[in-house]
């Protein structure tokens, strides 16, 4: 598994938006999604938002999704999934026991 994290743009001030790559070695499968998914690297996005009125910058997750297929497999199509970063998450865990 490799994760990498880029923020992407920032718009409002108040809301950003965060690209991260996930890669799984094995086929998976993560609520929300249709069947088995190849293994492959995949694009998520994660849109935050900027808490005010602390004393430190903070940022709250509004939504992720999940980009379907794989990075570098064309096939004319693609579609963002709204995913539960803890589905993300445990896939990911189970990805690397196998």
């Amino acid at each position: 598994m490799r994760v990498t994290g880029h923020v992407f743009a920032e718009q409002e001030r108040r809301l950003r938006t965060v690209h991260k790559l996930v890669t799984f070695r094995n086929s998976f499968t993560i609520p929300g999604l249709d069947g088995l998914q190849q293994p492959g690297t995949y694009d998520t996005v994660t849109l935050e938002e900027r808490l005010d009125g602390m004393t430190f910058t903070g940022w709250h997750r509004v939504n992720t999704s999940f980009r379907l297929p794989a990075v570098g497999i064309e096939t004319g199509q693609q579609q963002y999934t709204a995913i539960n970063p803890d589905d993300l998450q445990v896939a990911l865990m189970k990805d690397l026991a196998r």
